[in-house]
């Protein structure tokens, strides 16, 4: 049985957060809550030129290679204690447009290293010598690393904001009647969200209340483009664009880069481009349902 609270509860999860997000867009796209729906497709695509929330500016700690007197100190925590304010601002700042998914990786690089690095400018490296360094110093470069904690501390703020907003649908659901009405309302909420999800292979997922269940079986394969193709078109996205994705999805496996489980640069964009589609000429059959379907067919593809 699935409920608003165990959505609640899958917020939770820390591992969870990106599918969080787009369960929280199509919430929100139902709801027709405008701020929330923007909200979300900001974090799921990356803020782009739009000015990011407070809580993702990230404080560095700026390392760097210094010459001084001859010797060179490579990997040296710099001294910033003749910089001015501005200047200290902008080396010790990272203002972090990236998409969630982007987020994620550096928390997942930062066990082995540096997640995150930003590389400082010239200009700066040379500011710092001479306000920072006495006598003969160079410092061939310098770059930017979070401070412990920080990139944990933005996903947090991310979850705790989308755990405000799941649980704001209760309380304004508590508002029109009954404890009771509100259990059998968000089981309605959520059934009516999932109804037509998309799985991989062997799961299953019953969605209802005690009496009643409803079961959702397998309809993409992992890695048959032939099922992913069947199930985005019988959501009503135009042949074309399952085409655009078939493409993006080879481009993205001939990267060397990135594993073949996770999703590629190239297919994220295809995703952000057709969830914008949604409900306009361009596809004009899309619902809820229909967002649902193709992030989890997507997902389903890859086989997670």
């Amino acid at each position: 049985m699935l409920t608003v609270k165990d959505v609640i509860a899958a917020l939770r999860n820390p591992r969870g957060l990106e599918d969080a997000l787009i369960l929280a867009h199509v919430v929100a796209h139902k709801l027709e809550n405008k701020n929330m729906e923007s909200w979300v497709d900001a974090e799921l695509t990356g803020y782009g030129d739009a000015s990011p929330p407070s809580y993702r500016r990230i404080a560095l700690s700026v390392y760097g290679d210094v010459v001084e007197h001859g010797r060179r100190y490579p990997n040296e925590q710099l001294r910033l204690s003749g910089l001015s304010e501005e200047t200290r601002t902008v080396v010790t700042t990272r203002v972090a447009t990236e998409s969630i998914s982007v987020v994620e990786d550096w928390i997942v690089k930062e066990r082995n290293g540096p997640g995150l690095k930003t590389v400082l400018r010239p200009e700066h490296c040379q500011e710092i010598a001479t306000a920072s360094y006495r006598g003969e110093c160079q410092i061939e470069r310098a770059w930017g690393i979070p401070v412990a904690g920080s990139i944990l501390q933005l996903r947090a703020d991310i979850r705790s904001k989308l755990l405000r907003f799941i649980i704001g649908i209760l309380d304004d659901v508590k508002m029109a009647g009954t404890l009771e009405d509100a259990e059998r309302t968000s089981n309605r909420l959520v059934k009516d969200l999932c109804k037509g999800i998309v799985v991989g292979d062997n799961a299953t997922i019953l969605i209802g209340d005690r009496k009643t269940q409803h079961s959702i079986s397998c309809s993409v394969s992992c890695r048959n483009f032939i099922t992913l193709k069947r199930a985005l078109e019988d959501c009503g996205i135009a042949e074309s664009d399952v085409d655009d994705l078939q493409r993006a999805v080879e481009l993205d496996d001939d990267r060397s880069d990135r594993g073949k489980t996770e999703f590629g640069p190239l297919v994220r964009e295809w995703i952000r481009i057709m969830v914008g589609k949604a409900g306009t000429e361009a596809w004009r059959a899309a619902t809820t349902n229909g967002l649902t379907t193709l992030y989890t067919a997507v997902k389903a593809y890859y086989g997670t």
